[in-house]
């Protein structure tokens, strides 16, 4: 298995690709070849774990570069820290209607799932071996704490994670500054998300000069992410064994991609619902194939208060007929003029059909209380954004639709309560971290600023 770039005709190892983050050229890693699952490896697959899932989906990307009692080991240590026993389990709503749970890692959200195997195919390559380890990563909310939660505490390993400040819950935050460990460094932006996107971007590009250490991203840039994520649309397909539709709440587009990516691999999902927030450049470009460079809205769902999402780049080239050199000319167009475009028959090159939905605050507090009324399931508002566009999605009647659920709604309190009436309880994880003390910098939206902040 061989992989290149977005930008530029590149031939790199799955190693090199995994324990690093965006490409020399600027550009974003993608396999040159998908591997396909036949109906008999999805069948076999059905009966067995969720580990024995994330063990065949990593093999197939990484050949013979891990063994397989190496992704035996990753797979064990990886979810040894997950509080289900399914570790993903599937859960009906109603007619049609199902909730993939993925908050059930160490900080109760879907990064768990892609970074905590993630640290440990680092761990078992050595790829970082005899350097220290400097791993970056910028955070609408959940990626810094499961990122931290994954790495902190290694040898020689350093963790800086941007976050927007303000623009996060006061529990996703707090699990990220409360974490008692020199190695981690957290830097609160006064600015919003996008700005610690580019300005990690930014940072990627002079660290990996250094030639004394490893410089990983954290982010859904790294192909690793995407690899683990994909996983659990395999494990759902294979349980499921029919035709299905899916619903993800979508900010920097990674997951909705995994999804697009399994059913590349023969994962019968036959329509992805993509759905946002009031920060629609998702919706905008799905609707009408272009999307112009808008304000970032502080929501009720912040993890999705993206304008920018990094992982249109991966689909765009794609769409593109893996056409780089053309994939690297409309990026450059969007980041000067904030205009991006698809291809004119964009969606005949997709293996599923697609549509997209916004969905406003007000409609996100219905939908909790809805579904609390009819289930007495609390859901959290990213959830909630996905289960409302699968009630009202257009283009899926005959299938049954799969939400997905990406985080505990304890991590969203203030916001339940609202629509609720009380907020909900409070899982262990999270029992004492209002009494932790905090430690992070303020520090302003500029790429001098936070390399100097970072030292």
């Amino acid at each position: 298995m061989r992989y290149t770039s977005t930008r530029a005709d590149l031939d790199c190892g799955f190693s090199q690709v995994v324990a690093s983050g965006l490409a020399p050229d600027g550009g974003l890693y993608l396999p040159t070849e998908w591997p396909r699952l036949s109906s008999a490896d999805l069948a076999a697959l059905a009966s067995g774990s969720y580990g024995d899932t994330l063990q065949h989906v990593g093999a197939l990307f990484a050949d013979d570069e891990v063994s397989a009692d190496s992704w035996g080991r990753i797979a064990e240590k990886a979810l040894a820290g997950f509080r289900h026993p399914a570790i993903a389990p599937l859960n009906q709503l109603g007619p049609k209607q199902w909730l993939l749970e993925l908050y059930h890692g160490p900080t109760l959200s879907f990064k768990d799932y892609g970074l905590q195997p993630l640290s440990q195919l680092l761990a078992e390559l050595s790829a970082h071996s005899g350097k220290k380890l400097f791993i970056l990563g910028a955070t609408s909310g959940d990626t810094g704490s499961a990122a931290i939660a994954a790495f902190s505490g290694k040898p020689n390993t350093r963790i800086v994670i941007l976050h927007p400040d303000g623009r996060v819950s006061p529990v996703q935050r707090r699990q990220m500054t409360t974490i008692d460990d020199e190695g981690v460094q957290n830097i609160a932006l006064k600015g919003s998300f996008d700005d610690c996107q580019r300005i990690a971007k930014a940072l990627l590009a002079e660290r990996s000069a250094h030639k004394d250490q490893s410089v990983l991203s954290v982010n859904s840039i790294n192909w690793g992410r995407l690899l683990f994520q994909t996983a659990y649309y395999v494990h759902m397909g294979a349980r499921m064994g029919r035709p299905f539709a899916v619903s993800v709440p979508s900010g920097n587009f990674g997951n909705a991609l995994s999804a697009i990516i399994a059913a590349k691999m023969g994962v019968p999902i036959k329509h992805l619902i993509v759905a946002t927030n009031a920060n629609d450049a998702l919706s905008r470009i799905f609707s009408t194939g272009e999307t112009d460079r808008g304000d970032v809205r502080h929501t009720l769902s912040p993890a999705m208060d993206i304008q920018i999402p990094s992982n249109l780049e991966r689909l765009l080239y794609l769409l593109n007929g893996c056409d780089a050199a053309r994939t690297a000319q409309q990026m450059e167009t969007a980041a000067t003029s904030g205009h991006l475009s698809l291809p004119e028959k964009w969606r005949e090159a997709l293996p599923l059909t697609l549509e997209a939905m916004s969905v406003d605050d007000e409609t996100i507090l219905s939908t909790i209380a809805e579904t609390y009324v009819k289930t007495d399931r609390i859901i959290d508002p990213h959830t909630a954004v996905a289960v409302h566009a699968a009630h009202y999605a257009k283009h899926a009647r005959e299938l049954e639709i799969i939400s997905i659920s990406t985080a505990h709604p304890a991590k969203f309190p203030e916001a339940v309560e609202r629509a609720l009436g009380f907020a909900p309880p409070v899982p262990a994880p999270l029992r004492d971290l209002f009494e932790r003390e905090e430690r992070f910098d303020v520090v302003a939206p500029t790429l001098d600023a936070v390399r100097t902040a970072i030292g």
